[in-house]
């Protein structure tokens, strides 16, 4: 029975492997995964590709914090295909605003947004929004 005990105290675990992410917020290395450099990234790529799903090829700069504050420098969007919009630029968009209210719906997520030379040029024929017309009040 002692044997027993003993090498059951000191077997190794079965899995190895965790099931889950489980991060250590102390630890710097686990804090990088959130930095304002990767999540700039992280909204570069996910900009990019779905730019790209509408026809769009999308170019910029990110930087600043994803949760509170955004800066795109030289913005350059050209269609590539069939799309609604003829080109788009603009050099500098400041946008502050709380995600968290943005996520929750509420419409005063947005405190303020700043832009530098914004040109954008539509076609309207190709706009694939519909527009709904007031009914007349009798």
């Amino acid at each position: 029975m002692l044997v027993e005990d003993d090498q059951e105290e000191n077997s190794q675990p079965r899995n190895t492997k965790a099931s889950h992410l489980d991060f250590d917020w102390d630890n710097p290395c686990a804090a990088r995964h959130f930095s304002p450099a990767n999540s700039a990234r992280a909204i570069h790529w996910f900009a990019v590709h779905r730019a790209a799903k509408e026809h769009l090829k999308l170019s910029f700069r990110a930087e600043g914090n994803v949760f509170t504050a955004l800066t795109v420098r030289n913005l350059h969007v050209v269609p590539t295909g069939p799309a609604a919009i003829e080109v788009a630029e603009a050099e500098y968009i400041h946008a502050e605003y709380n995600l968290f209210s943005l996520i929750r719906g509420h419409a005063d997520f947005l405190s303020s947004i700043e832009t530098r030379t914004p040109t954008w040029s539509s076609i309207p024929g190709k706009c694939g929004c519909k527009l709904r017309r007031a009914r007349a009040k009798r």
